[in-house]
């Protein structure tokens, strides 16, 4: 079906791309990788949500992620975040322990970590977006991370440096939580790519 400058799978092609096959094993006598369940502790170690509510201990989850690599933790350690929308790009650095972020809403989309990041914004637009109030410095454990984008000399930031959420923790794990690029596809007819 479709045509030869836009082609369609057929029904037979299409039965690959689900996601029960995301996962597949290269030998067909394995079955697909499936991840293993995350068990989320009684008490988080740190609480993200509104500032003053009862059990909180970051008003952002990228001050949560400092405060947990500040840690110097081997083992790992629970974020838990409570339900709204979380308009902030989050970097997790490398670290010996891992993370888990959860949220604690009834279903994904309770808690949202969102922004509009354009891999063609110059570098400075990126830069106050991503970095309005300071949160990387030199010194915070995600600085390396923030500064290979703010010193590209490219006049466009990049794909890499358009992710809402970039990690760099063995380990990590995500339960509960949705991750969303704002930008959508209304910019104009240019090439705009967020990841």
């Amino acid at each position: 079906p479709g045509s030869q400058a836009r082609p369609v799978l057929s029904a037979d092609e299409a039965k690959n791309f689900v996601p029960a096959h995301y996962f597949a094993s290269m030998n067909p006598q394995d079955p697909p990788w499936t991840p293993a369940n995350i068990a989320t502790p009684a008490k988080a170690d740190f609480v993200v949500g509104p500032a003053g509510t009862a059990g909180v201990t970051q008003t952002s989850i990228q001050a949560a992620v400092d405060a947990a690599i500040a840690r110097h933790s081997e083992r790992r350690l629970y974020i838990a975040v409570m339900p709204g929308n979380y308009q902030e790009a989050v970097y997790i650095p490398a670290a010996p322990g891992s993370l888990t972020l959860y949220g604690t809403g009834e279903k994904p989309l309770d808690v949202k970590i969102s922004q509009a990041i354009d891999s063609e914004m110059d570098v400075n637009t990126w830069r106050h977006l991503v970095n309005p109030a300071g949160k990387y410095m030199p010194g915070k454990p995600a600085w390396y991370m923030f500064d290979s984008c703010q010193s590209k000399r490219a006049a466009t930031v990049g794909v890499m440096c358009s992710a809402v959420f970039w990690s760099q923790n063995n380990g990590l794990q995500l339960q509960n939580l949705t991750i969303a690029n704002n930008l959508g596809d209304s910019v104009d007819a240019g090439t705009h790519q967020a990841v």
